[in-house]
């Protein structure tokens, strides 16, 4: 189980300093001829889908029954009927699995391979295509082929399109969904020193020079130098800081270095902010307490004083019976990280330009952009970002420097509650969140502040709702 806001150690944001890390789609997009008679087969979609297709688990396309071999050949020649790649719980669906996009190239120039499945982005319909029914606030028509559209009424709350929108859904609760959540995945990778159990350990930070994602780090502003020690070995911690899984550690504690300082002995280590006597510390280096093999060391270079934020370099540390070495060396190579991020073939969220009090509610939110267990009450950041780039460009390494582009950043603390309104967010000099433009990519992130992965386990682009005609 991912831990919960109470119960996990801080140390645990250990890419603090990045924005996040991301994750894959796979591969590029092919061309090839449609096989079968829909076109927007495998399109992605909010609500709607044109023709005879539905819009199930995000995707358009036709619900089956498992096992009937026929129900999908209509749709695409490689298309079954499974329930693999929906919810627990959703209907089945016709779809095509996929290695890479080479597998999805008979459907079109559009289709890609995303996390197995073949998809298409969402492809928005041109304003003012939408039904000419009554009024009202959002009240229903009916549109181009058969298709429920909304009328000429105002906007949803997250149930039904504005008038002439095109069938555009468009919100002003925003009620999140796996559908319109970005996809990441990440690999971490930390460096293990061996060390002589029982010995005075020295750590020696001086050649930190930048941090995860290659940003510059001064020295002088490394306020902590934390260390813990864990019951599990270094692959269990790889893929504990990969998966957001790492419980608590058996001891946490820290240094606290002086201006110019750049090594220092655990002996002086605090726990937190208090000194120990140094006995008290050597008990935690004994290879029969705690053997190597099930027992593992980390430490953190960081800015701040808070456990497991402002983290800039992360590296891990062994007991050796045979080793004599006493030095734990962290640089700038101590962890690697590569990423993969997928913003762009994801649906947009559609909300009304300029206006402030829009409101975003996770508390049916179960699943994260990497695929782990979305923990409501675990969401501690809420982030509004306006950039000028597009959001194709700001998967790569842009990805890892959202904060930092952004021309505009807006954020507020989530103490409490699964809901927030956007205008409590607010720029470092104070400025309130007045609403999107149609000028902007605008981001609006969740973070689990004290979870080990950075990466915001929800990200969804905004953009402003098609102008009626």
């Amino acid at each position: 189980m991912k831990p919960t806001r109470t119960r996990v150690v801080q140390t645990a944001a250990l890419l603090g300093a990045l924005a996040g890390v991301g994750v894959p789609a796979c591969g590029g997009r092919s061309t090839g001829p449609l096989v079968g008679g829909e076109s927007h087969f495998l399109e992605r979609c909010v609500a709607f889908c044109p023709g005879n297709l539905e819009c199930i688990s995000g995707v358009c396309t036709q619900p089956c029954i498992v096992g009937d071999d026929g129900a999908c050949t209509g749709l695409a020649s490689t298309a079954v009927c499974t329930s693999d790649s929906v919810e627990p719980g959703a209907v089945a669906i016709c779809d095509v699995a996929c290695a890479d996009s080479g597998d999805c190239s008979a459907l079109g120039d559009e289709h890609g391979c995303s996390v197995g499945y073949c998809r298409s982005p969402l492809q928005e319909a041109a304003p003012g295509s939408g039904g000419t029914g009554g009024g009202g606030a959002g009240g229903d028509g009916t549109g181009a082929a058969g298709q429920a559209r909304a009328g000429t009424g105002g906007v949803s709350e997250g149930t039904n399109p504005p008038g002439g929108s095109g069938g555009v859904l468009c919100e002003t609760t925003i009620v999140t969904s796996p559908v319109r959540n970005y996809e990441y995945s990440s690999d971490l990778s930390v460096r293990v020193t061996k060390v002589m159990p029982r010995a005075e350990i020295t750590f020696d930070w001086s050649e930190v020079t930048t941090d995860f994602s290659g940003r510059p780090v001064d020295l002088a502003n490394v306020d902590m130098v934390e260390w813990s020690l864990w019951e599990m070995g270094q692959d269990a911690f790889e893929v504990g800081l990969n998966d957001d899984t790492l419980m608590n550690p058996i001891v946490i504690a820290d240094l606290r270095p002086a201006d110019g300082q750049t090594s220092g002995s655990v002996l002086e280590s605090n726990v937190p902010a208090v000194p120990v006597a140094p006995d008290v510390f050597s008990q935690f280096f004994d290879e029969v307490t705690y053997p190597p093999d099930t027992h593992l060391y980390s430490v953190m270079v960081a800015n701040g004083f808070e456990y497991g934020r402002g983290t800039y370099m992360l590296g891990n540390f062994q007991l050796d019976p045979e080793s004599t070495n006493t030095l734990v060396k962290i640089d700038s190579t101590s962890t690697t990280v590569t990423y993969a991020a997928s913003i762009a073939a994801r649906p947009v969220t559609y909300v009304p330009a300029g206006k402030a009090d829009l409101v975003m509610d996770w508390t049916k939110m179960n699943t994260t952009a990497a695929g782990g267990e979305f923990i409501p009450s675990s969401i501690t950041r809420f982030r509004i970002g306006a950039y000028t780039q597009t959001p194709a460009e700001l998967e790569g390494a842009n990805f890892l420097r959202l904060d930092e582009i952004a021309v505009e950043l807006y954020e507020a603390p989530v103490d409490v509650g699964t809901k927030i309104v956007f205008d409590k967010a607010k720029t470092k000099d104070g400025k309130a969140f007045a609403g999107i433009d149609d000028t902007h990519t605008w981001l609006v992130a969740l973070n689990c502040g004290y979870c080990q992965n950075p990466a915001p386990w929800y990200l969804t682009v905004l953009k402003a709702c098609p102008a009626s005609p």
